[in-house]
């Protein structure tokens, strides 16, 4: 018998001022995998290719500045820049996990710029984003409108920056706006979502409790559409406050299964104490009755 033994290599790592056009690429800091504690500018250029639609960004490390008392990426800032599509939220602080997708359109010419900047106050900076390319066309894109995608039956969604609050440290930032969708399976007609742990929602005005409805409507909030505690019903679609609803606990029938979320530009002068949203989702194949389906809404009217 001959072994043969293959070796394998790692993604291919580029980082500040580079430009790529290849796929499974890797976009770090500029002295990975050693750290950052400087003033500095750190782009990278993704070319399109002809059969690409879509980045799926991975942050397999993400570390940078937490936000100020406003909630706002002021001392250190990761951007996406694109052509097309919707506008993508400026993030910092702590990411690891989290995972982004980016348009990049079907027409040619649509490069993707990557930035980190970093304004000099001392601290230990480092990155590492994985880039896969997505071909048009393909079953693993993303919906349109679509920042984040989950495929599997169960999972958890994580707000960016998401932690316990620290002495005079902010974890929830301000100016979000973007959709968290969930793959839609055949027979499973509803998703259930609920707290990963204990005080694992704290979004907008810390009403006691929670809230939904209409009283979410001016601050900010987290929308699922016909969202109630045993999926019944026409539901509510805002939700917000220091617990989801009251058992924090919702089930949803709507599709497709998406997720909303919203801050505003002050949120966290605001509410200071908030430290954002971990939710377990789980896909159900529950059966409904025809009377309880001819009480929800058939179609999708939620907007913000």
């Amino acid at each position: 018998m001959v072994l043969v033994c293959q070796y394998v290599s790692n993604s291919a790592k580029f980082t500040c001022g580079d430009i790529t056009s290849q796929n499974e690429t890797v976009f770090v800091n500029r002295n990975y995998p050693n750290q950052e504690n400087g003033t500095d500018t750190c782009q990278v250029t993704i070319e399109k290719p002809d059969n690409v639609c879509q980045l799926r960004l991975d942050m397999q490390e993400f570390f940078l500045s937490e936000p100020d008392e406003m909630g706002l990426c002021t001392t250190d800032s990761f951007m996406v820049r694109t052509t097309v599509g919707e506008r993508l939220p400026i993030l910092c602080g702590e990411n690891k996990g989290q995972h982004l997708y980016v348009d990049m359109g079907r027409g040619s010419g649509n490069p993707v710029v990557l930035s980190v900047v970093s304004n000099g106050d001392k601290m230990s900076r480092r990155w590492k984003i994985k880039i896969s390319m997505i071909e048009c066309g393909s079953l693993n894109m993303a919906p349109a409108g679509c920042l984040q995608y989950f495929r599997n039956p169960s999972d958890v969604v994580r707000s960016f920056n998401y932690g316990s609050r620290a002495e005079n440290q902010v974890r929830y930032l301000s100016n979000l706006r973007y959709t968290s969708c969930v793959r839609v399976e055949e027979n499973f007609c509803s998703i259930k979502w609920e707290t990963e742990s204990p005080g694992a929602f704290s979004w907008g005005a810390p009403h006691d409790g929670g809230a939904s409805g209409s009283i979410c409507n001016e601050d900010d909030f987290i929308g699922i559409d016909q969202g109630s505690e045993d999926g019944m019903g026409p539901g509510e679609d805002r939700f917000c406050g220091t617990k989801l609803h009251d058992r924090d606990v919702l089930i949803s029938r709507s599709k497709p299964f998406m997720l909303r979320v919203k801050s505003n530009s002050d949120a966290t002068a605001a509410y200071p104490m908030n430290s954002g949203l971990r939710l377990l989702f789980e896909k159900m194949n529950r059966s409904w009755s025809s009377s309880v389906l001819a009480t929800l809404p058939n179609i999708n009217t939620w907007t913000f």
